[in-house]
């Protein structure tokens, strides 16, 4: 429980961290979260973070989480999944 708490409060700062920045890109958010699920973050844990996330956010960032949550929920072309299925809520 210790290390899954861990990864998704790294995932958490890790966005956090670079949405601040003035020149994040949804690309740079993508890879993070990829570079994540190859060390266990699961999808729905992922989804949910990032929606507490924009919860927080001024529009414009708030636009980068949206759409980095359709690369999470596979709401996108299939060759952007990062996860190999569709998320269902």
């Amino acid at each position: 429980m210790i290390i899954f708490l861990n990864l998704t409060n790294e995932y958490k700062n890790d966005v956090l961290n670079s949405i601040i920045k003035e020149n994040c890109t949804v690309d740079e958010l993508y890879f993070i979260t990829k570079e994540f699920k190859s060390n266990g973050l699961k999808q729905i844990n992922a989804y949910n973070i990032l929606e507490d996330i924009r919860k927080t956010l001024n529009e414009d960032k708030e636009d980068l989480i949206m759409e980095l949550q359709d690369y999470v929920s596979g709401f996108c072309q299939k060759k952007f999944y990062i996860w190999d299925e569709v998320l269902k809520f």
